[in-house]
């Protein structure tokens, strides 16, 4: 891994790695250090590449690299078959547990900006504790029944604070959501409860006007009662029996009406004779009775049923 950082500082193939300022502030710096190992002339400032030469001496002994893998599904094993130098080239530390201390310190890391009083944040920190302890527990016994790993982490308890706190976070806030909920209905509630006893106030005014005004419609009923029996029966018994004879008199003109046009039917055709017998009449039998000094009786008779009719 050093052999290809110095292969690409060497080749070139990072350009401006360093601006020409920084590196004529490494150049100035190493040129004491430089001197010293040997690395220079005490006659010659020296070449840049000199300096570079040195400098990634220095840099490759210095150099620590530091890989973090979880050991947790395939991709570890999958990482270390394709690169054999992972355990050829390296020192393998495993950190799987953390002492009950660093597990309380780190849950007083995480939760530090969230609103929990002290002795609350301590009891969360020992309950998470007692969670990661469980889950090793079951992971030992998982191990003991089913031959197969569960690697129960450092990462595994730091996804537990995360999930508490992020649950913590939802709560609250539809906590917060229910509390102005219940605060508005009490507020409704309450502005109600002034409005009715407005309203009682009002009614307990308003009473003694009210049973004023019942008092006041029970005398006119009883009133309208009185006059009703008094007054409007008597003149709806007088208005019935002259509806009744008036009924009769009008059952009576049309018996007589029926029976005058029956004696109109009757005298119709008579009438209709007479004025056959009115047109035959002449202004010479006009004439002719006018001068007849004693008509005969039948004509007396005829003459006097026509001035009766008349």
């Amino acid at each position: 891994m050093l052999d290809d950082v110095n292969n690409l500082l060497n080749s070139g193939s990072v350009p401006n790695l360093f601006q020409p300022d920084e590196r004529m502030q490494i150049e100035e710096s190493l040129r004491t250090a430089a001197k010293k190992a040997g690395r220079l002339n005490l006659h010659t400032s020296g070449t840049h590449e000199d300096f570079e030469d040195y400098f990634i001496e220095r840099t490759g002994a210095h150099l620590h690299v530091v890989l973090a893998m979880s050991p947790v599904g395939g991709a570890l094993r999958d990482r270390i078959r394709n690169f054999p130098s992972l355990v050829n080239c390296c020192t393998i530390d495993w950190h799987t547990r953390w002492p009950d201390e660093a597990l309380e310190a780190v849950c007083d890391q995480i939760l530090d900006d969230v609103d929990l009083e002290l002795e609350q944040r301590r009891k969360i920190g020992k309950a998470c504790v007692q969670l990661q302890h469980g889950a090793l527990a079951l992971s030992e016994e998982y191990l003991k029944r089913q031959r197969r790993h569960v690697y129960v982490t450092p990462t595994s308890y730091l996804e537990l604070l995360k999930t508490y706190r992020a649950v913590l976070t939802a709560e609250r806030e539809k906590t917060l959501r229910l509390s102005s909920g219940y605060s508005r209905g009490v507020e409704t509630l309450l502005s109600t409860a002034e409005v009715v006893r407005h309203m009682q106030q009002e009614l307990g005014e308003k009473q003694p006007r009210l049973e004023e005004m019942t008092e006041e419609a029970d005398v006119l009923m009883q009133q309208i009662k009185k006059e009703s029996t008094e007054v409007v029966e008597p003149k709806q018994a007088q208005i019935e029996a002259e509806e009744a004879e008036a009924n009769a008199m009008a059952q009576a003109a049309q018996a007589m009406k029926r029976e005058c046009d029956e004696d109109l039917g009757q005298a119709l055709p008579a009438l209709r004779k007479a004025q056959e017998a009115l047109n035959t009449i002449k202004s010479a039998d006009i004439i002719e009775l006018k001068h007849a000094q004693k008509p005969p009786e039948p004509i007396k008779r005829v003459l006097h049923a026509v001035c009766v009719i008349c």
